[in-house]
C-alpha cells in the first residue's frame, strides 16, 4: 500500500513538474521563435544582398529549454540550383544567455548530419563576387571580425555524412568527410579541429581514377599566425600506382 502511494504520489509530482515546465516554457519559446525568425530574416537578407543566394529552411521545433531541431536547410543561387543543402541540424542553447540577450553564449553545440556542398557552383560564385571587388584595396585580414566570428562558434561542433562534389569538363572530385569535430577554446581563443575523409576523383580526358582516405587535425588560433595542420593521407590508389601512408605537418 505505501509503495502504491509513493508511487501515486511521485507520478503526480512529475505529471506536476512537467506541467510546470510546459507553462514555462510556453512564453520563452514565443521568445526563441521570435529571435530565430528576426536573425533568419536578417541573415536571408544579408545574405542575398551581398552573395544573391537564397537561404530556407523546411521547419524548426524546439524542445523543452534545451535544444531545437532545423530541417531541411537549403542555399540555392539566383537560376534555383541547390548550392548547399543540410538535412538536419540539432543546435543546444542557453536559456539565460537568451533572456539576457547574450547571443554570443547561446549557442552552446551543434549537430549536423547530411550536408551536400556544390564546390563548382560556389567557384562560379566567389569568381563572380571577385570581380565585384577587383576594385577594393586589400587591407589585409581584420583580426577584430576573427575575434567577433570566434565568440559566436558554438563550443562543441559536430558535423557528420558531408559530401563536397565538384565537377566541370576536365574532372570530377567526391570528398565524404566523417566525424567532424571541433571544440573552441574561448579562454585560450583556439578552435581545435579534426575529422575523416575519402576522396574520389577523375580526370575525364585521360580517364584516370584516384582513391584515397585522410585524417585531418589541427589549431586554428584568433590570430591565424600560431594555426597547426596535421594530415595523414593512407590508400592512396591510382592504376597499379598505391600510396600506402604518407603524413604532412603545418
Amino acid at each position: 500500500m505505501k509503495v502504491s502511494r509513493v508511487t501515486k504520489i511521485s507520478t503526480i509530482l512529475l505529471l506536476f513538474l512537467f506541467a510546470v515546465a510546459l507553462i514555462v516554457s510556453k512564453p520563452i519559446y514565443a521568445k526563441l521563435e521570435q529571435s530565430v525568425s528576426k536573425y533568419t530574416d536578417m541573415a536571408k537578407d544579408y545574405l542575398y544582398e551581398k552573395t544573391g543566394l537564397n537561404l530556407s529552411y523546411e521547419s524548426f521545433s524546439p524542445s523543452i529549454l534545451s535544444y531545437f531541431y532545423i530541417k531541411e536547410i537549403t542555399l540555392t543561387d539566383e537560376q534555383n540550383d541547390v548550392v548547399l543543402k543540410i538535412n538536419k541540424t540539432k543546435i543546444n542553447y542557453s536559456i539565460s544567455a537568451l533572456l539576457k540577450k547574450d547571443y554570443t553564449r547561446f549557442f552552446r553545440s551543434v549537430s549536423v548530419s547530411g550536408v551536400e556542398v556544390e564546390l563548382s557552383k560556389i567557384e562560379i560564385l566567389a569568381k563572380k563576387l571577385s570581380k565585384d571587388d577587383e576594385n577594393k584595396e586589400w587591407k589585409g585580414v581584420d583580426t577584430q571580425i576573427i575575434e567577433q566570428i570566434y565568440s559566436f562558434i558554438p563550443i562543441s561542433i559536430y558535423v557528420d555524412d558531408v559530401v563536397l562534389i565538384y565537377d566541370n569538363e576536365d574532372v570530377n572530385v567526391n570528398i565524404g568527410i566523417k566525424d567532424f569535430q571541433s571544440t573552441n577554446s574561448r579562454r585560450n581563443k583556439n578552435l581545435n579541429v579534426q575529422f575523416d575523409s575519402n576522396e574520389k576523383i577523375f580526370v575525364k580526358k585521360q580517364n584516370i581514377n584516384v582513391t584515397g582516405s585522410a585524417f585531418v587535425t589541427g589549431v586554428i588560433t584568433s590570430n591565424l599566425e600560431k594555426s597547426s595542420v596535421y594530415v595523414k593521407v593512407t590508400d592512396f590508389t591510382e592504376g597499379t600506382y598505391k600510396l600506402k601512408k604518407m603524413n604532412f605537418l603545418g
